[in-house]
């Protein structure tokens, strides 16, 4: 009997130590389901609070009558304190990344004006708390398209290299023998561009893949010659026929599956052409495309980068009435703030915000963390100090952007000074985040100097800006009972 009543305490007990694991393991995956839940829902909820933020701003520019930010894009970067089990809490940061984009199509398909810089396309940035505006596209005019050598042509007197002589040509009256005979030819700029190979009707699609005596197994369309360009001359990726390493040239077999090719389009439009002479004939090209102005969306290689331009206004031959382009005023993606097409900087680092991060730590008198441990129960303040714990620190997290090119929207050109706002006086406006600017000159030779340590400065002659963000970390605790007076 008693050694019943001894092994029934002994289940009793088990079972009781059984029970109280089984409920620690429930209690605490439990716990795990919740925090996980409430981690997914606060990141979620994040998410769809910087998509609103990108809608709210493509709403508000859009109803300015701006495209902007047709699409607006916002990227959230902020370095936020890791918790860790470090004796005196948490001194490291981590980044948190947000992006979000909107999209308020009432001028969406709307061109923007020549000249007019409100209506750059642009995106916005935050990096702890600073708002950074940039533009991602200028404006650019290339002139004298007319010209064999223009004067900002670097080739000392030769031809500017995509100059056809024969551009354009007609037969004009011969006084003689009264017979249409004289042939004349009239010269313009080549331009290119970029044709996809997506298109599988024929009829409408501009790409080929083989020239006739050199047939190109898979190639269903061959170029012909008498149009536009060849085979070879279409898949010169850099367009220099006499310097070519080996990855310039796509080899024959890749082509039909190649995405894209270069297309000859001249600077000439036979619309813009005047009958002249007895004959009373205009000026045709004898092969290749020709520009048609005006128009919507016209995009060529203007400008010798490889890479093609939006035409928002042009000027033909008047004088002469040739047809022969003058000067295009273009939208190029390579001259705002942050070229986004892969065009890198003289530094070699890529476009953009960069992946390193620095922090610097300042203490108030050279303290980090202040202790006290006081007395239980003192008669003069009559009060109980448990325990008091005090960070004061400033943390400095600098990140680094590489611009494309300084477009003088942070610091003035002629005075060497950051501008007051981004935009300023139009409905654009943000204050500046730029707070100094750095000239290459004595007193500000660079954004490392110790009035420059602790601010946002942009390096203007490297065209990096040094973010730095001034944190404030004043965490601790302090337990303290005060006791009432007796009266």
């Amino acid at each position: 009997m008693k050694f019943f009543k001894q092994s029934q305490r002994s289940r009793l007990a088990q079972a009781a130590v059984e029970l109280a694991v089984f409920g620690g393991i429930v209690i605490f995956v439990l716990s795990l389901m919740v925090r996980q839940a409430y981690q997914s829902n606060l990141a979620q909820n994040q998410a769809l609070k910087i998509m609103r933020m990108a809608m709210a701003e493509s709403y508000k520019t859009s109803e300015k009558g701006s495209p902007a930010r047709n699409t607006a894009t916002i990227i959230v970067v902020e370095d936020r304190i890791t918790p860790n089990a470090e004796k005196y809490g948490a001194t490291s940061r981590t980044p948190f990344v947000l992006s979000g984009t909107g999209t308020h199509t009432r001028n969406l398909f709307m061109p923007p004006d020549f000249g007019i810089l409100t209506e750059l396309p642009r995106f916005d940035m935050y990096i702890n708390g600073q708002h950074f505006v940039f533009t991602l596209a200028g404006y650019k005019s290339v002139g004298e398209l007319d010209n064999p050598t223009p004067s900002y042509w670097s080739g000392g007197g030769t031809n500017h290299p995509d100059w056809d002589p024969y551009c354009a040509y007609r037969y004009e009256m011969n006084t003689t023998t009264n017979n249409v005979d004289i042939l004349r030819y009239v010269g313009c700029r080549r331009f290119y561009r970029i044709v996809p190979n997506y298109v599988q009707d024929i009829k409408v699609d501009k790409f080929c893949c083989q020239d006739p005596a050199a047939p190109v197994p898979g190639c269903a369309k061959t170029c012909d010659a008498t149009k536009n360009l060849t085979a070879e001359k279409r898949f010169d990726l850099n367009r220099d026929p006499l310097n070519n390493p080996p990855n310039d040239i796509v080899p024959p077999l890749v082509r039909p599956q190649f995405a894209w090719q270069w297309y000859l389009v001249k600077g000439f439009n036979p619309k813009r052409a005047k009958k002249q002479g007895l004959s009373r004939t205009r000026f045709k090209v004898n092969y290749g495309d020709v520009v048609s102005l005006p128009g919507t969306n016209v995009s060529l290689d203007v400008d010798l980068d490889l890479k093609e331009e939006i035409i928002l206004k042009d000027d033909h031959d008047a004088p002469g009435r040739t047809g022969v382009l003058q000067q295009v005023d273009v939208l190029d993606s390579q001259e705002g703030d942050i070229d986004l097409t892969g065009t890198l900087p003289a530094s070699g680092r890529r476009v953009g915000l960069q992946d390193a991060m620095q922090m610097f730590s300042f203490t108030k008198d050279g303290t980090y963390l202040l202790l006290e441990e006081g007395q239980l129960f003192t008669t003069d303040t009559r009060r109980f100090i448990r325990h008091v714990q005090k960070r004061d620190r400033l943390d400095i997290v600098q990140r680094t952007i590489q611009l494309s090119n300084d477009t003088g929207r942070y610091c003035d050109p002629a005075t060497g000074l950051p501008r007051a706002e981004l935009d300023g006086g139009t409905y654009l406006a943000s204050p500046n985040p730029v707070e100094v600017c750095a000239n290459g000159m004595v007193g500000n030779e660079n954004c490392f100097i110790p009035a420059f340590i602790d601010k946002t400065c942009m390096d203007r002659p490297s065209r990096v800006i040094y973010v730095r963000s001034r944190i404030k970390d004043e965490g601790g605790r302090k337990w303290v009972t005060p006791i009432q007076q007796i009266p």
